[in-house]
């Protein structure tokens, strides 16, 4: 922990980050990105705040979900961190400092439109596994995927978030694979 608290920046409250960071390991909590939104702000306590009720959101969709077996567990998971835990992170998270709540939902907006578009168009793929053969099945797995992927490009190429991300990637490619300077 000493070279935990020696590490921290100036003006970072150091017992609070300390005491999060071994609650987070050691109740194996979920962090994620907006977690840094709460460290770099020095709001420690809203991020376990938020870890709480986020914990407490996961608990009870397992609950409710155990009456259906692990298929409403996972059902029930799933719709709970799309209408309950996400919109709590990114409010708690975005309601004060440099990056907003709307901030945070417009970073998703093209990873979220991208997943639509690719369940949508994969969904209406003519059912080609007319067998149970392995080769009818590699093929529908593998138009699906060209089909998934045309689909994405298309869905980000179609938004002006998702194209700025798109020459992101690039500019990290020309980033981490430099071309080799010749002697």
């Amino acid at each position: 922990m000493i070279q935990e608290v020696s590490a921290l920046p100036s003006g970072t409250s150091a017992p609070n980050t300390v005491i999060t960071e071994h609650a987070v390991r050691q109740l194996h909590l979920t962090t994620s990105t907006t977690g840094w939104l709460f460290l770099t702000q020095d709001r420690t306590n809203e991020m376990v705040r938020c870890n709480m009720l986020v914990s407490a959101a996961r608990l009870g969709a397992i609950v409710l979900g155990l009456r259906f077996g692990a298929v409403g567990v996972a059902a029930a998971l799933a719709i709970s961190g799309v209408a309950i835990r996400l919109p709590l992170m990114f409010w708690m998270a975005g309601r004060a400092g440099p990056v907003s709540t709307g901030d945070l939902y417009g970073a998703v907006v093209p990873s979220s439109v991208a997943a639509a578009v690719v369940f949508g168009s994969v969904r209406l793929l003519p059912p080609l596994v007319a067998t149970t053969s392995s080769g009818a099945t590699a093929l529908h797995l593998a138009l699906a995927a060209g089909v998934a992927a045309i689909a994405t490009l298309l869905s980000f190429f179609g938004l002006p978030r998702g194209r700025r991300v798109l020459r992101d990637l690039r500019a990290m490619k020309a980033v981490f694979f430099k071309p080799e300077a010749v002697p």
